[in-house]
C-alpha cells in the first residue's frame, strides 16, 4: 500500500515471504547467540557461579479473556536475576497451514520449513516450555537452582520431578498484587459492598504492596503487619506497627485515604476482608521471600508489538521468526538489525547504523527516566488524578454504558440528564503578600459529604469575631449532631438545649463578605479545610452568586503543618 500510494510498483508477495525466510532464520540465529552470551554474562555477574537464579513466564498469540485458553501458539522466556537478559527461550506451536491443506486435499505436503510442534491444549504449553528450558540449561552445566514466577500452573511440580537438581520456587510479587486485587474486585462484584468502591480498594492495595514491600525475609512481621490492615482501616490501631500514622498524632489523625476520610463501619464487608488477608497471612513464610518477573512481562510486551495479537501469524514460520526478534532486541538492543545483516553477509549501510543508534540511545535515557523516583511519583500523581476525574464524571453521568442496561428499563425511561461539571479546583500556589489579614474560619454542617449543607458559619479576625446560624433545608446526621451539638427541633435549630437565632444561607453569605470587605487581603485559615471547609465554601458562594474575589486573597489548611 505505501508503494501504490507513491505510485511505485509493488513487490510481489512471494518474494516478499521468500525474503522473510531468508531474513528470518538469520534472526533466529542472531537470537540463539545472544542467548548465549547472556548466560555468560550472567555466569558473569554472579560471581563465576553456575547456580543462578531466573524468572520465567509464558505468553500467548490469542487475546484471552482469563476463562477460555485456546491458542494456536505460545511462547516461554528464562531471564537472569542479575543481568536482566533471556538466557533461554522456547515456542510451541500447534498449527502449520501447508500441513493442513495438503491433508485435506489428501496429498503429501510440499517440502517445508514447519514449526508445528505441540499437540496438546494451549495451557500445557508453558510448564513444557520451562520444564524443557530448565533441562536444557542442565545440559550445560548450569543449575538454575531458583525459578522466580507465578503460581498459575503447575510448572514447579513438572520441574522438581524432571530436572536433575533441586529447585526452590520464589512467588511473583506483581502476580501476587494483580491477585489481591481480582478478590477485591470479585467481593465487590458478588456482594455489593457500598464502602467497598475506588478509594477504599485503592488504599487496601497500596497498603497490601507497602506491606509486602517492607517485611521481605521477615515473616514474623510480615504476617503481624497483614492482619493489621483491616483493623486499621477500621479505627482499630491496637496492633498496628510503627508504620501507622495514628500512633505518632492520635489526636489529630483522620483515615484520608479512605472516602470522606472516615473510617470504614460494615461488619460484613470487615469480615469478607478479614478473609481474604487470613488467606496469605497463612502464607508470610512463602511471601516474605518474593521475586519479580517484570523482566518476561517486558519481553511479552516486545513480541505483542512485533506480532500483534490481532493477527493470525502462528499457520507459518513468521511467529517463531518474531519471538526471535524480540528476544534479540531484549538482549542486545535495536543494533541487533546490524547483527542480522552481517549474518547476510549485507552491509548494514549508514542511515540503519544512524537510525540503530538513534533508537538505542532514546532507549537508555527513557530506562533512566522511568526508573527515577520524580518519574514513579508523577505517574501516580497522574493515574490518581485520572481516577478522579473519571470518576466525578461517570457519576455525573449516570448510566451511560452497562452490559444490559437497556433492558432494565424502556428507552423512553432512561434517565438520560447530567449533573452539571462542578467548578474548577482553584490552583495551589505558595502565598506571598506578608502584609494579610489572617482569619481563622470554620464551618458546621449537615453531615460530611459533599452535599452537606453549612449551618454555621464561624470566622475571628483578632478581636472581631463573626458568627451566624443558618437553618437547613433537609435534615442533620447523628454523627454531626453529635459532634457540633446542633440538632433541629420543631423545625428550629438548637444548640444542645438552646434555640439559635437563624437566618437563609444567601444571607449569610452576603453578611460573611460584607464583614471581610473591612480588611483587605483576607486569607482564610482552617484545619482540614483543603479537604472539606474550602470546597464545601466555595461551592456555597458560587450556587448563591457572590463574588469574594477581591476580600479574600487566599486559603491556609493547617492539617498540612500539624
Amino acid at each position: 500500500m505505501l508503494f501504490a500510494s507513491l505510485n511505485i510498483p509493488g513487490v510481489a508477495a512471494g518474494t516478499v515471504k521468500k525474503r522473510d525466510r531468508e531474513a528470518g532464520k538469520a534472526i533466529e540465529s542472531v537470537a540463539k547467540k545472544s542467548c548465549t552470551e547472556a548466560l555468560d554474562e550472567e555466569i558473569k555477574m554472579n560471581d563465576g557461579k553456575v547456580e543462578i537464579r531466573v524468572a520465567a513466564d509464558a505468553g500467548w498469540q490469542t487475546r484471552s479473556s482469563g476463562r477460555k485458553y485456546n491458542s494456536y501458539s505460545g511462547h516461554s522466556s528464562l531471564i537472569g536475576d542479575k543481568s536482566g537478559k533471556i538466557v533461554r527461550y522456547d515456542y510451541r506451536c500447534r498449527k502449520c497451514r501447508l500441513c493442513e491443506n495438503a491433508k485435506r486435499k489428501g496429498i503429501q505436503p510440499i517440502d517445508h520449513d514447519c514449526r508445528k510442534n505441540w499437540d496438546g491444549s494451549a495451557k500445557a504449553m508453558e510448564p513444557d516450555m520451562i520444564v524443557g528450558m530448565l533441562k536444557d540449561l542442565e545440559k550445560d552445566h548450569i543449575h538454575p537452582h531458583e525459578l522466580v514466577m507465578d503460581d498459575d500452573s503447575t510448572t514447579i511440580s513438572r520441574a522438581r520431578k524432571e530436572c536433575e537438581q533441586s529447585i526452590t520456587k520464589f512467588s511473583d510479587r506483581n502476580h501476587l498484587k494483580k491477585t489481591f486485587s481480582n478478590k477485591l474486585y470479585d467481593l465487590q462484584r458478588f456482594k455489593k459492598y457500598r464502602q467497598l468502591r475506588g478509594k477504599t480498594m485503592t488504599h487496601l492495595k497500596k497498603c497490601f504492596s507497602y506491606v509486602l514491600a517492607q517485611n521481605q525475609k521477615k515473616p514474623e512481621e510480615l504476617k503481624k503487619s497483614l492482619l493489621c490492615i483491616i483493623p486499621h482501616m477500621y479505627g482499630d490501631h491496637l496492633a498496628c506497627p510503627s508504620w501507622c500514622k495514628y500512633k505518632r498524632n492520635p489526636a489529630s489523625y483522620l483515615p484520608q485515604n479512605l472516602p470522606y476520610s472516615r473510617y470504614l463501619t460494615c461488619p460484613e464487608l470487615k469480615k469478607d476482608l478479614e478473609a481474604i488477608i487470613q488467606t496469605y497471612a497463612q502464607q508470610a513464610d512463602k511471601l516474605s521471600d518474593l521475586g519479580s518477573t517484570q523482566a518476561c512481562e517486558s519481553f511479552n510486551h516486545i513480541v505483542a508489538s512485533k506480532n500483534p495479537k490481532s493477527l493470525f501469524l502462528s499457520g507459518s514460520e513468521s511467529t517463531s521468526f518474531r519471538i526471535a526478534a524480540a528476544v534479540a532486541q531484549k538482549n542486545i538492543g535495536k543494533s541487533y538489525i546490524q547483527e542480522v545483516n552481517d549474518e547476510l553477509n549485507m552491509s548494514p549501510g549508514a542511515y540503519t547504523e544512524k537510525a540503530v543508534e538513534k533508537m538505542d540511545r532514546k532507549r537508555k535515557l527513557q530506562k533512566i527516566r522511568q526508573s527515577s523516583a520524580e518519574y514513579k511519583k508523577r505517574r501516580c500523581q497522574i493515574r490518581k488524578s485520572s481516577s478522579q476525574d473519571q470518576g466525578c464524571k461517570e457519576v455525573r453521568e449516570g448510566k451511560t454504558y452497562e452490559t444490559s442496561v437497556g433492558l432494565e428499563k424502556m428507552d423512553e425511561e432512561q434517565d438520560i440528564n447530567s449533573i452539571p461539571s462542578a467548578t474548577v479546583e482553584p490552583e495551589r500556589i505558595p502565598l506571598r503578600n506578608t502584609d494579610s489579614t489572617f482569619v481563622y474560619f470554620d464551618l458546621e454542617t449537615t453531615g460530611l459529604g459533599s452535599s452537606a449543607e453549612i449551618l454555621e458559619i464561624g470566622a475571628a479576625r483578632g478581636q472581631d469575631i463573626f458568627q451566624k446560624y443558618i437553618k437547613p433545608n433537609g435534615t442533620i446526621s447523628a454523627n454531626a449532631t453529635c459532634v457540633t451539638g446542633l440538632h433541629m427541633k420543631n423545625h428550629e435549630l438548637y444548640y444542645r438545649d438552646q434555640k439559635l437565632a437563624t437566618t437563609d444561607l444567601k444571607s449569610a453569605l452576603q453578611k460573611f463578605s460584607e464583614w471581610l470587605s473591612d480588611s483587605n487581603s483576607n486569607i482564610l485559615v482552617s484545619h482540614n479545610g483543603l479537604r472539606f471547609d474550602f470546597p464545601l465554601f466555595i461551592q456555597n458562594i458560587t450556587s448563591q452568586n457572590i463574588v469574594m474575589n477581591t476580600c479574600i486573597a487566599g486559603f491556609i489548611d493547617t492539617l498540612e503543618v500539624f
